[in-house]
């Protein structure tokens, strides 16, 4: 978190770029705008079951003594976990995009 001087040097600065260049400012403005949405719920329901079941299966297997078989499910979960908390877009695409200048 900032603290009110940061907040208020950041809010200057972001004011001297706006009046300096609008379109450049509307560029992330618009950036902004296509931010990530939430998934629905069920998909989150969805990945978030797949990760306690890998890491269930981890579990067992590692209790079975099967090193390889436990690697594999404490991945899967791992990945599951990742797409979880990872952004997402109502249309599918991977957020990895730079702005661009609208001039």
């Amino acid at each position: 978190m900032l603290d009110d001087v940061e907040r208020r040097a950041l809010d200057d600065i972001e004011g001297r770029l706006a009046a300096e260049d609008p379109r450049w400012v509307l560029a992330f403005d618009a950036q902004q705008a296509r931010l990530p949405t939430d998934r629905p719920p069920w998909m989150h329901h969805l990945l978030v079951g797949g990760a306690v079941l890998m890491g269930t299966l981890a579990l067992i297997m590692l209790v079975a003594g099967i090193p390889s078989l436990t690697a594999l499910f404490a991945l899967s979960a791992a990945g599951f976990v990742w797409i979880v908390h990872r952004p997402s877009r109502s249309d599918g695409s991977r957020i990895t995009e730079t702005p661009r200048d609208p001039g």
